[in-house]
Parts: structure tokens; sequence; C-alpha cells
């Protein structure tokens, strides 16, 4: 993965401004429906390991992960099979209305893109309310959560 310069957008009081073009970060747009949900994914070049599944927080998006993706980068140790959502509500990620009513069922969403882009198992972490999800899902999918 290497980073070419793209769309910025600027935030307040920050000092680099946030990516939102996930091609300067080599990663695909995509559109992944599990239990007819569709939900908004961007992901990086995919090889046999596990999916590094990175959840943002509510009202929060992929771009909440930008900043690491860009440390990781520059360090020298990008981050591979990089799967992240954004949430349904959030993002480019429409509401799923009643479908989604408790972590339970965003962390059965959450498997379920994972396994519709070809992973048995995944490394997950999350920021906030992607943080619980985060630790619910390897709660509850022990054997996939490596």
């Amino acid at each position: 993965m290497s980073i070419r310069p793209g769309p910025r957008r600027r935030i307040p009081g920050m000092g680099d401004p946030l990516l939102v073009d996930g091609r300067t970060l080599a990663l695909t747009r995509r559109v992944v429906e599990v239990a007819g949900i569709p939900v908004v994914v961007r992901t990086g070049e995919q090889d046999e390991g596990p999916a590094t599944i990175l959840l943002h927080g509510a009202a929060g998006s992929w771009t909440t992960w930008t900043p690491l993706l860009q440390a990781a980068e520059r360090q020298g140790a990008p981050l591979a099979n990089l799967v992240i959502p954004d949430l349904p509500g959030w993002g480019e990620t429409p509401s799923a209305g009643g479908s989604v009513r408790e972590v339970a069922d965003l962390g059965d969403l959450v498997a379920g893109i994972a396994e519709a882009l070809g992973f048995a198992s995944w490394t997950v972490a999350g920021h906030s309310l992607g943080g619980f999800l985060a630790l619910d899902l390897a709660a509850r999918r022990p054997d996939e959560t490596v």
C-alpha cells in the first residue's frame, strides 16, 4: 500500500488533514449486502490471512481510521486484509431500520461482511461504540477471532 495525494478535509484544530478518499490509501469502496442490508466497506488487498476489521464509533465513518493507516504506512508496517465498514446509519451506509437493534445484530452483520469477502477469521479493533462491538464480536465468535 502506498499513499498517494488525494482529496483531504481539514479538521479545525488538528494537524494533518483527514483523508476522505480511500484510493489515496489503496482502499477499494465496495457495497457488501448481508441479510438484505447493504453496507459500504473499504477494503485493502486481500491475501490468505485473517481480515483486519476496523470499527468506527457512533457518528463516525471509515475515515476514523485514516490517521492510523497513514501512521502504519510511515512506520513500514501497513495493515493487511483491511475491512473497514461504515456501520448502518453512519458514513455512506444507510440506516438498517429495525433489522439492527442490538450490538449482537451489528456483530453478526460485521461477521457476515468478513465472511462475504471470503474471510474465515479476523482480528478486530474498534473505537468507542466500535470497541464495544469488537469486544462483543470476539466474545461471541472466539473461534473466528484471532
